[in-house]
């Protein structure tokens, strides 16, 4: 084409920093018949929004350029912290789950919680499950968190549940036993975590 000899393309961060593709040619494709640059997205120097610019010189030196256009390069999952339950916490009744999420885009990234295999959650503002609903012992308690990209964290932890009372009960000395001297008093206790 005599009007379009070279392309060159500019890519910037909206805050202006820089990116390293600034000027750089793209060349004419004969399979498609567009003008292609491929840029490697990762290069860059982080997720966030970039502004997309080219300019179009044909051989007289005349110049045309396109508006900007913004790009949102999100190549992370979101970055999830735990802050409750920690990692072999003995739990009962009511189970706080308490998180911090975050990403480039997702103001609120979706955060949800499963038990061992069962089905996915989302962790809310308040006390997430009736422990009462399982058996005592050791279970494995899952959280993800995943962005608009469909980018996903996910942590593991083992958490104990041990909401039956321990058990006590007086071996010695039997009810109405007669004593004198030196008394053995013997308890026989038992709880799920000792």
């Amino acid at each position: 084409d005599v009007y379009k000899r070279q392309v060159h393309v500019w890519l910037e961060a909206q805050s202006g920093a820089p990116t390293g593709i600034t000027g750089a040619a793209a060349t004419l494709s004969t399979l498609t018949g567009y003008y292609e640059l491929t840029l490697d997205t990762l290069a860059l120097p982080g997720d966030g929004t970039y502004l997309l610019r080219a300019r179009a010189r044909d051989r007289f030196g005349r110049e045309t350029a396109t508006p900007e256009r913004t790009l949102y390069i999100d190549n992370h999952p979101p970055a999830l912290s735990i802050a409750a339950p920690t990692d072999g916490a003995v739990v009962a009744g009511w189970l706080d789950i308490a998180v911090a999420v975050e990403d480039a885009f997702s103001a609120t990234p979706d955060c949800e919680y499963r038990i061992g295999t069962g089905a996915w959650a989302p962790v809310t503002a308040g006390p997430e499950l009736d422990t009462r609903a399982l058996r005592d012992g050791a279970y494995q308690l899952s959280i993800r968190a995943s962005d608009l990209a469909g980018h996903v964290t996910l942590e593991t932890l083992t958490i104990y549940v041990n909401n039956d009372l321990p058990t006590c009960t007086i071996v010695a000395p039997r009810a109405g036993q007669l004593l004198d001297g030196t008394l053995q008093i013997r308890l026989a206790a038992t709880d799920m975590h000792g």
